[in-house]
């Protein structure tokens, strides 16, 4: 998931002071890039059906690298033509629809009498692990090389640890609340 916030949250701030945007432009410009989102979080499922869910993760996975690289590394080559930047930029947004797929493929990592409980706790830990923006982000008078590296790191030892914070249902019969497991 970090390819997708790490896009989204770097792009704008990259077409503005790298590319020299205006906001308003790159405003735009990150729209192209969610309308092909969009079309890709709705067609990942359709695909994975298709083609089977490893090549359609793979095929989205490199859209979005294709997009990326030809937005920043091969710049200059297509500068000239700003439809086709727009286009690998839609490449960028299509691609991130992969992720469409990670919640089902997440949820079959867990048991079915632990799940809610372990994606939970998984998904509530991401969001407390975001709480670094302050040190990381290059715009904070608190931002450093090490603290970029260090602060998005900085909680996820608790990751390891999540089971030990879990409510316990002593005595509570569960089965009851889902039925048996398969």
């Amino acid at each position: 998931m970090s390819a997708y916030w790490f896009t989204y949250s770097w792009m704008p701030g990259y077409l503005h002071a790298q590319r020299h945007f205006s906001f308003a432009k790159s405003a735009w410009w990150i729209l192209v890039t969610q309308t092909g989102g969009f079309l890709g979080y709705f067609t990942f499922g359709f695909a994975a059906d298709r083609i089977g869910r490893r090549p359609a993760y793979s095929l989205y996975s490199l859209l979005m690298a294709l997009g990326l690289v030809m937005i920043t590394v091969c710049w200059g080559v297509v500068a000239a033509y700003p439809p086709v930047i727009l286009g690998f930029m839609f490449l960028v947004g299509f691609g991130t629809g992969m992720f469409g797929g990670y919640g089902p493929l997440f949820s079959e990592l867990f048991p079915t009498a632990i799940r809610n409980a372990a994606m939970g706790s998984a998904f509530t830990w991401r969001v407390a692990s975001s709480s670094s923006p302050p040190f990381s982000s290059p715009r904070s008078p608190h931002a450093t090389d090490s603290g970029r590296h260090l602060s998005g790191g900085a909680l996820r030892p608790p990751h390891g640890r999540v089971d030990l914070d879990l409510p316990g249902n002593p005595g509570r019969n569960l089965d009851v609340l889902e039925g048996p497991c398969p």
